[in-house]
């Protein structure tokens, strides 16, 4: 009878140790966990500067783009953005003939420090790309192909991008790009007297 009641005891402490052993951790709050091992450190960690490839491994968990490019069907889906748009020819104005693309940023889409993320901080990141203190080369010849971007002053979340030629990539260039906060790397606002066509110079081809 010793034995039956010591056997019971030992299989209730088994199960016991069982039922604990398999409860998540509370703190956790049941996510997963990825740790990604880089070969060594990242060189740089703003992609303005086109850092190598191992910097924009990281740099793509930071910065977050527009828009980008979905795994399984290689299709644009929206990030920061809340559709995704396809071109309209321009009937009229200065860039008559041309095309436009007209998206708005999520109303939800902050920055870490409770700050929105905005059509400004857009225009900031691609005019940081062009300057020639950059070095910036391959992504400044792509926004070459770029006519004009305009901020709409009555909704900071509203933004057209104008290409005066067609240019087969122009909706993958001006939504496949991570933005930066205006805020923190242009707090004087220096680059606010510069329109974005300034950086243009000669690079047009």
């Amino acid at each position: 009878m010793e034995v039956v009641r010591n056997v019971k005891y030992g299989l209730f402490l088994i199960i016991l140790v069982l039922v604990y052993a398999c409860k998540t951790d509370p703190t956790s709050g049941g996510d997963a966990v990825l740790d990604i091992r880089l070969p060594k450190e990242p060189e740089k960690l703003n992609p303005v500067f086109f850092p190598n490839s191992i910097a924009r491994e990281v740099c793509q968990y930071i910065f977050l783009p527009l828009a980008d490019f979905d795994p399984v069907t290689l299709e644009l889906q929206p990030v920061l953005i809340k559709t995704i748009p396809e071109g309209i020819v321009v009937a009229d104005g200065a860039h008559k003939g041309g095309y436009r693309y007209d998206f708005e940023i999520l109303d939800e889409a902050k920055w870490d420090d409770g700050k929105p993320v905005t059509g400004e901080d857009y225009l900031f990141t691609l005019k940081a790309a062009m300057h020639p203190g950059t070095s910036a080369s391959a992504f400044r010849s792509i926004l070459s192909k770029f006519s004009e971007v305009v901020v709409d002053p009555s909704n900071p979340k509203k933004v057209s991008v104008f290409f005066d030629e067609y240019f087969m990539l122009a909706k993958e260039a001006c939504l496949n790009v991570e933005v930066l906060p205006k805020h923190i790397y242009d707090a004087k606002g220096i680059l606010d007297k510069y329109k974005l066509s300034d950086f243009f110079g000669g690079s047009r081809g």
